[in-house]
């Protein structure tokens, strides 16, 4: 649906707008569903389901340039299963998506529990807030971890490529920029083993209840 989407806008645009004005409505238009996946991801996490219950963790980055778009998710569960998708694109018309599941070798479930336990990750608080600028690229990190009876959701946003800052970069939600990074570091080990991907199942952005096998 969205690279069609993307597509279509540029399609449309391209014969009464800059190239670069289009490249910045398209990147605005990805920021927005982005945006929308979040809060319909809180809303599917904060069902009664005992599924839902068993989850620890949502993780997703996304980063995207005028050139191309990257989503990567994870989700854990308190069993050590694990659902982790990738989607790209580098065209309107064209998306590339993996989806992997399985379980967590204890090495990395153990490494995940315990970073999430840490003082510093359990005391972030707040969202980024919205853009007002112009810019060229951002990346961005979004996390929902379950604690308890309540659900903590944390996330940042760096932009650049904004014509008139100094530097001209901004990260929205610094704090948590920089306390996050053990656990994006614990991301990256996710991405690199060594799973199947599961061929049947198209990727949801790891959004939990439409989510099948892993369940």
């Amino acid at each position: 649906m969205e690279p069609s989407l993307y597509g279509t806008l540029s399609t449309s645009l391209s014969a009464l707008l800059p190239c670069k004005v289009i490249n910045a409505l398209i990147l605005a238009v990805k920021m927005l569903l982005t945006g929308l996946r979040f809060a319909f991801c809180i809303l599917c996490l904060a069902g009664p389901s005992s599924a839902q219950k068993s989850l620890l963790l949502r993780l997703a980055t996304d980063h995207a340039t005028p050139m191309a778009h990257e989503e990567k998710c994870v989700l854990v569960y308190s069993d050590a299963r694990y659902h982790f998708e990738r989607i790209f694109s580098d065209h309107p018309n064209h998306m590339k998506a993996t989806v992997v599941e399985g379980t967590l070798p204890d090495p990395q479930f153990a490494q995940l529990q315990s970073v999430l336990n840490t003082d510093e990750i359990k005391d972030l608080k707040g969202l980024p807030g919205i853009m007002r600028y112009p810019f060229r690229e951002f990346e961005s990190a979004d996390v929902l971890v379950h604690r308890g009876n309540s659900m903590q959701h944390v996330g940042y946003a760096n932009y650049f490529g904004i014509p008139w800052a100094e530097p001209r970069a901004i990260t929205l939600n610094e704090d948590v920029h920089k306390k996050l990074k053990p656990l994006l570091s614990w991301f990256k080990q996710v991405e690199r083993l060594k799973e199947q991907p599961v061929n049947n199942l198209s990727p949801s952005r790891c959004v939990h209840s439409q989510l099948g096998s892993v369940q």
